[in-house]
């Protein structure tokens, strides 16, 4: 197998790569640090216009009506599909006229008056390993203001960059009602959206999209190459297992072969006849250890077959989505 990493799957802008003093930012240690690894053929691969744009119309849900920030948003191009607020922070989660979701910060006096909040509290659990975070915001650089993690059923965790200090501070939030759309085909799967605040969208929206869509470029190219290597990681995973196996299963039938010769040996030589019994014992021992053995590695079928089927699985929904 080719150990050549494929193209990216987004293309690359001139100036795209972070300069070596951006990858290096700081960032605040987790107190859980279990760590994470983060290819597949060249061909199949899609190219997306850098300069393809959607229109966005105005949606029914969720409705707003101070400020009119709904219309506003629309009119630079943004469709509001989440509203999510906590007593500490307002955010929209919204889609860009790039087809991009990109969450908005509200760090200015714009009200919501909405019935479809989704309200969010703050906990002390961080869930996310340090590796996938500091992984996901040495692709932001200074180019949006932070991140926010979209990570099991109700959990979201948010990164923002401090203005003057450029301290980076992580808040965990847990909504307080789970997403009854959500996919379970993305379950467990920890995905980065760029945050960008709504005072920098009204003065320049232009420039705004321009580093969102670089940000988003530069974290799906990041996550893309990541799974391809764990892909083939995985595909060297399952040839050892099948060598193991293999290795197993004749040792195994040497292990019968030896049982048995050694038997039929005992029973043939009278000289051993005092000693025959405890050697038979013995022997059969063996064979009751051999068979568990057996039982015990066999058992792993069922968790080999499940995965084999989900593989089947999301083979079949990708082949239906795309």
């Amino acid at each position: 197998m080719s150990d050549k990493i494929p193209m990216p799957i987004l293309p690359v802008l001139p100036g795209i790569s972070l300069p070596q003093s951006q990858k290096t930012i700081p960032f605040p240690t987790s107190p859980n640090k279990a760590t994470t690894k983060k290819i597949m053929p060249k061909s199949h691969q899609m190219k997306i216009s850098v300069d393809e744009t959607i229109t966005i119309t105005k949606t029914e849900l969720p409705m707003l009506a101070k400020n009119n920030i709904e219309a506003e948003l629309i009119e630079l191009g943004y469709s509001i599909i989440d509203i999510m607020v906590s007593d500490k922070i307002k955010l929209l989660k919204t889609i860009n006229k790039k087809g991009q979701k990109v969450y908005i910060y509200i760090d200015d006096m714009t009200d919501i008056v909405s019935n479809n909040k989704t309200m969010i509290t703050e906990t002390n659990v961080s869930i996310l390993p340090y590796s996938v975070k500091t992984g996901a915001y040495n692709c932001v650089g200074v180019d949006v203001i932070g991140l926010v993690f979209e990570h099991s059923v109700n959990c979201i965790c948010t990164i923002i960059r401090g203005d003057n200090d450029l301290k980076i501070t992580e808040t965990n939030y847990i909504k307080n009602h789970s997403n009854n759309h959500s996919n379970n085909h993305f379950e467990g799967c920890v995905i980065a959206y760029p945050m960008i605040k709504l005072s920098e969208l009204k003065i320049n929206p232009d420039f705004v999209l321009h580093n969102t869509d670089i940000v988003t470029r530069r974290l799906r190219n990041t996550e893309d190459s990541h799974e391809r290597k764990e892909l083939q990681e995985t595909d060297c995973a399952l040839e050892q297992l099948i060598e193991a196996l293999c290795e197993f299963k004749s040792t195994c039938n040497n292990s019968t072969h030896k049982i048995i010769m050694n038997i039929q040996e005992l029973k043939n030589d009278q000289e051993c006849n005092e000693n025959l019994r405890d050697s038979l014992i013995k022997s059969n021992d063996n064979i009751i250890k051999l068979i568990c053995v057996m039982k015990k590695v066999a058992g792993n079928r069922k968790e080999m077959s499940k995965m084999t089927n989900d593989i089947k699985e999301l083979t079949n929904y990708l082949n239906s989505e795309i």
